[in-house]
């Protein structure tokens, strides 16, 4: 896994890609299993609040958590609802 697939689970550049980097050589490093690091990496992105505990995914969790969840930047811009918002009447 690289930088490149990173940004593809939706990494953004600076601080979380670089902490992502990291965490993916620590992963290794310390042991764990190759074939499991993307589904890792996805894990944290996509809920990090439990990761902030463990120690090993804590920094990567954390450039996460403060940044807003990946699915409000791709909304509908008709709403929530997918349906266009009503034009106030004249």
């Amino acid at each position: 896994m690289n930088t490149k697939d990173l940004i593809r689970l939706g990494v953004p550049s600076g601080a979380p890609l670089k902490l992502g980097m990291e965490f993916i050589l620590n992963f290794i490093a310390t042991g764990g299993d190759p074939a499991r690091l993307e589904e890792e990496v996805a894990a944290i992105i996509a809920n990090p609040a439990p990761f902030l505990a463990d120690p090993a995914r804590e920094a990567f969790a954390r450039a996460h958590s403060m940044r807003p969840h990946s699915s409000s930047a791709r909304r509908s811009p008709h709403g929530a609802s997918g349906a266009p918002a009503s034009s106030p009447r004249p």
